[in-house]
C-alpha cells in the first residue's frame, strides 16, 4: 500500500533527521536555573462554570 510505505520513508528520515540534529547542535544551557519559582503558591482557578448535568430518569412511563 502506498501510504503506508509513504509514511514509513517519511517518518524514518524524520526520526534520522531529529537524531543528527540532537547530535550536531550542542546541548542548550539552562540560564534560568538560578531563578527558583515558589510553586506552592502557584493558583490557577477556571471562571467557566459548566452546566449542570442532564438526569435522564428512565423510570418514568411516558406512555408509548
Amino acid at each position: 500500500m502506498p501510504i503506508f510505505r509513504y509514511v514509513a520513508i517519511v517518518g524514518s528520515c524524520l526520526l534520522a533527521l531529529l537524531f543528527l540534529m540532537g547530535s550536531y547542535l550542542q546541548p542548550s544551557t539552562n540560564e534560568a536555573s538560578d531563578f527558583q519559582i515558589d510553586k506552592s503558591t502557584i493558583r490557577i482557578i477556571s471562571q467557566i462554570r459548566t452546566p449542570p448535568p442532564v438526569i435522564i430518569d428512565g423510570i418514568e412511563n411516558t406512555g408509548f
